[in-house]
């Protein structure tokens, strides 16, 4: 930004491709640092633009200002805080076993985790939408697909 470049949101979203449906927040670090101003302004570019939604995750929903319920997912750890992210007016992603099945799984209070379409189907986050957060839905799980994981249960490392 310094150098001259704009790299502001309007601008890479005017620049996107256009087959583009969601606004992923994934390179400004934990969205939690977004005011309801900045977050509202993201929403309305979206609009304009004609994107479906926005895409993002904030680990910091329990210190996180309540401003961002209804905009973000909740990352939870353990489906214990999925339950607890839930039962505070979230909408929830979990890290699930890296060999959770494809369906069946559920939360300790009973409620349904559904595993992420990109990991049980032919679909990419594009298409699927079930991570907005501004949307109703169930709790989505994440297989634990990282490197610790791979290394851990004897997977090949990609």
């Amino acid at each position: 930004h310094q150098r001259g470049k704009d790299y502001s949101l309007e601008t890479a979203t005017n620049n996107s491709v256009r087959s583009a449906n969601y606004i992923r927040l994934a390179d400004i670090g934990d969205p939690c640092v977004l005011s309801t101003q900045q977050l509202r302004h993201f929403r309305e570019i979206a609009k304009r633009q004609h994107f479906k939604g926005i895409l993002g995750y904030t680990h910091a929903w329990k210190h996180a200002g309540s401003h961002l319920k209804g905009q973000l997912m909740a990352s939870c750890d353990t489906t214990a805080q999925a339950d607890e992210a839930t039962a505070q007016g979230w909408r929830a992603a979990v890290i699930l076993p890296y060999n959770a099945p494809t369906r069946g799984n559920k939360t300790p209070a009973g409620t349904r985790i559904v595993v992420c379409p990109a990991q049980t189907k032919n679909i990419q986050c594009n298409e699927c939408g079930a991570c907005d957060g501004s949307q109703p839905g169930p709790i989505i799980g994440f297989r634990n697909h990282g490197p610790k994981a791979r290394r851990t249960n004897g997977l090949p490392q990609i």
